[in-house]
């Protein structure tokens, strides 16, 4: 009986902490799904009104940009988290000094993504779309500042400003698509949009960095620009790599087929990317809290198996309904010609389910100061990926491409597990995924009924998905709390 006692005791420990990151995520959460509904309204609207050559240039252009986007984090955002989750810094003066470094840093990328632009010859839809492209660059150095608004579990007027700043684009590019705009002006649209969000979201962040007495040098745990390189540098590189072998592929593929089929591929990806935004959204509020967790094994085994009890709720049932309706749910988004390559996002979505856990541990390696691995790991995945592409990709066609995602993600997965087998709880992450899996077993059972007819399949499928997981009182209990009294177990 009394080796029961501890685990109860941290189990309503961690409930407090949970409830908070339950909190910040149910209003990034809602930003997302909005945020995520605008951009698919925008990539359908851009689809469908540019020629399937012109968008996989367009779409290897953005590939090229999301590259160089994760290039300017350095790693600087997840230091500055991990810091204000100890809490033994100046938090001010460390932001002062990682805002100052980042902006440097990512101006620097910035005009290398001129000078890539100019390979690609400006003139050119893919050269064009990377060039307006780059003041968007040149200001994600910003981005580091949002950690302040994670660790205080402040998240309403960041999601605010981003949700502001995703309308007008939206609208924008919406507009310019069906009147006919060329690709790089939408780019163009998007770019604005992202530059405005930052300089925003910078304004309201300042508020936690007035100056104080300690010098910016004097943070505690960053003695100058040089440790706080040397802190971010592993850990900004291992980001990098593993942005690059989710996007390289695209870049890739554009100048090994013709610009149609790399626009087809582009559209799965597009729809991909969109399916698996919240398990990095959640790690990102989550990692000064796991920072602060790593030193009680206890309390951290339990905070991990209630964010894969998300993961499991609310991603696993929208990969798997789409995969099972993939054929059909891109004919209905963008049009005949793309309903082919449904077979493509089907394997996307497999690569989807993994990316959840390689997401989930990947935050934990560095929440424990383990960037070193992450590097080492992902730089085997990236040049599996890049080989792999390059010497089965012209043999096997884009459907290799796909399939050496789901292997990629199977690589950094593993690694990631092998470095953190200790502190995994693997039975707890196992006992909160039965009722989810069993709740979408039934949900694409009933959808599959309305195959034929997709909206009516993926509608039926969601529907049957949350009523059989509310009868089998499967939800996550932050989750519950948040929505109304009916709906709550007895």
């Amino acid at each position: 009986m009394s080796s029961d006692l501890p685990g109860t005791v941290v189990m309503a420990d961690v409930s407090e902490t949970a409830g908070k990151l339950a909190g910040s995520a149910v209003l990034l959460i809602g930003r997302k799904v909005a945020g995520s509904v605008l951009s698919a309204v925008s990539s359908i609207v851009v689809v469908r009104s540019l020629l399937p050559g012109e968008f996989g240039e367009y779409a290897a252009g953005l590939a090229a940009f999301y590259m160089l986007l994760a290039l300017t984090e350095f790693g600087f955002s997840e230091v500055f988290g991990r810091a204000l989750g100890q809490k033994k810094v100046d938090a001010a003066a460390l932001g002062r000094l990682v805002l100052k470094a980042n902006l440097v840093w990512s101006s620097i990328v910035a005009a290398a993504a001129v000078v890539i632009a100019g390979f690609f010859a400006y003139d050119s839809t893919r050269g064009g779309t990377l060039l307006v492209m780059a003041p968007a660059v040149a200001l994600a150095g910003t981005t580091a500042m949002r950690q302040f608004f994670y660790a205080k579990h402040e998240v309403g007027r960041m999601a605010t400003v981003d949700l502001s700043t995703a309308i007008i684009s939206t609208i924008a590019i919406v507009g310019s698509a069906s009147l006919g705009a060329p690709a790089v002006l939408l780019a163009a649209f998007a770019s604005a949009a992202a530059v405005v969000n930052s300089l925003v979201m910078l304004r309201v962040a300042s508020q936690w960095m007035s100056p104080r007495d300690a010098a910016d040098g004097d943070a505690a745990g960053v003695q100058s620009p040089v440790h706080l390189i040397k802190e971010a540098f592993p850990i900004g590189f291992a980001s990098f790599l593993s942005t690059a072998y989710v996007s390289i592929d695209v870049v890739i593929l554009s100048n090994i087929f013709p610009a149609e089929v790399v626009g087809q591929y582009a559209s799965a990806v597009k729809l991909f990317s969109i399916l698996t935004i919240f398990p990095g959204l959640v790690m990102s509020i989550a990692l000064p809290q796991l920072a602060a967790e790593w030193d009680e094994p206890d309390r951290m085994g339990v905070l991990l198996s209630r964010l894969w009890h998300w993961f499991m709720s609310l991603v696993m049932p929208g990969l798997v309904i789409v995969a099972a309706n993939a054929r059909g749910v891109m004919t209905l988004l963008f049009g005949d010609t793309y309903g082919e390559v449904g077979p493509i996002l089907r394997i996307l979505a497999v690569a989807g389910a993994v990316s959840m856990l390689t997401q989930l541990l990947g935050v934990v390696v560095v929440a424990a100061a383990r960037a070193r691995w992450l590097v080492g790991q992902n730089i085997i995945a990236l040049a599996f990926n890049v080989g792999g592409n390059l010497l089965f990709a012209p043999r096997f066609g884009i459907s290799a491409s796909a399939w050496l995602t789901v292997a990629t993600e199977v690589i950094v997965c593993g690694g990631s597990w092998l470095i953190l087998r200790d502190r995994i709880p693997c039975a707890a992450l196992s006992r909160v995924s039965l009722l989810p899996t069993a709740a979408v077993a039934v949900a694409v059972a009933i959808g599959w009924i309305f195959v034929a007819t997709p909206w009516m399949a993926l509608t039926v499928s969601a529907v049957a998905y949350v009523l059989a997981l509310s009868a089998l009182r499967g939800w996550p209990v932050e989750m519950v709390r948040m929505i109304p009294s009916i709906a709550r177990p007895r």
